[in-house]
């Protein structure tokens, strides 16, 4: 049974740009606003330090952030201009290159000779970029959508501190700082809420945040979207000599744009009226035969094989169904 992927999995690119933008907003017009109040100010004085801070930092945020993000991007295009001279001078060394990296991940020498060849015939300097450079349409930089979204992220940050200056005319410094340090608790929520993505679309960032998931007990998971998983091929045979075994083989292929969790297997039995029969919850440790170590996926694009041998009561089965799924 064949497993369509319908949907695509959303990287959220602007994350970055957003979460450092609302920091800053928070603290720099908050601080802008205390020092201001501080110095004994007018009160017309702390609400236009407050805006021209909101906006000069906004400003400054979304060009910074064009200037960084433009300049990774032409590190990128420069990788693909050499990668595809590097096609075309020597495609089979290309090849060579690939398969060692797949063989690299988990696969056997033939089956990662295989998937190279296939995945060159459809888009060489297209594999080449996901699994040799790590550059993906998911990954890939956004210059624009970075500046937007760090200046707004920065503008809506600073509104806060602003807006309560407006309304505590008499104690601003106690008010701002408040509202200052509920919004960075927010914030650091946010961060929390979102560290798998987070992990997965700035694969560097992970170490630090599993660091401080340790710390704080909690974990980061790997993507699991098993509409993006799809089941190359199946079979189901009788294991001859043993009629309460069956050999289960089936080819699993990644088709997100990162790395995956390894999927549950739900394998049906059924009888001649298409009734379930048995039907068996299978987990990666089962499967695979081993336990799973900490860390370990299906890399992008890649194929997981399965093969294993069931015991089975004696029944009558006609036909099976296998489906994919995390929990």
């Amino acid at each position: 049974m064949l497993k369509e992927a319908t949907h695509r999995l959303e990287r959220t690119g602007w994350l970055r740009a957003a979460v450092l933008g609302a920091n800053d907003g928070i603290v720099s017009t908050a601080s802008l606003i205390v020092g201001v109040a501080a110095a004994s100010g007018s009160e017309g004085s702390v609400l236009v330090a407050g805006v021209a801070g909101l906006v000069a930092g906004a400003m400054s945020m979304a060009t910074g952030e064009y200037v960084s993000v433009h300049s990774q991007k032409d590190l990128e295009r420069a990788a693909l201009d050499q990668e595809r001279a590097e096609l075309k001078a020597d495609a089979e060394g290309e090849h060579k290159e690939l398969a060692a990296i797949y063989v690299r991940r988990g696969l056997d020498a033939s089956l990662a000779k295989q998937v190279a060849e296939q995945l060159m015939a459809h888009d060489a300097l297209g594999a080449h970029a996901r699994d040799e450079l790590g550059i993906s349409k998911a990954t890939t930089a956004k210059p624009l959508q970075a500046a937007l979204a760090s200046a707004g992220s920065f503008a809506a940050g600073g509104v806060l501190p602003l807006l309560v200056a407006i309304f505590a005319r008499q104690h601003v410094i106690a008010y701002v700082a408040g509202a200052a340090l509920l919004s960075l608790v927010l914030s650091a929520e946010l961060v929390y809420a979102y560290r798998g993505d987070l992990a997965q679309r700035y694969p560097v960032l992970r170490p630090y945040l599993e660091s401080v998931c340790a710390a704080a007990g909690c974990t980061i998971s790997w993507a699991h979207e098993d509409a993006l998983l799809k089941l190359e091929d199946s079979e189901l045979l009788e294991v001859p000599g043993k009629p309460n075994e069956i050999a289960l083989g089936a080819r699993i292929r990644n088709l997100a744009q990162v790395a995956q969790e390894y999927p549950y297997l739900e394998l049906t039995l059924t009888d001649l009226t298409g009734q379930a029969a048995i039907r068996r919850v299978l987990r990666p440790t089962d499967y695979l035969g081993r336990p799973v170590n900490a860390g370990e996926t299906i890399a992008p694009g890649a194929e997981l094989s399965v093969q294993l041998r069931l015991e089975t009561p004696r029944i009558k089965a006609t036909g099976y169904e296998l489906l994919l799924f995390y929990p």
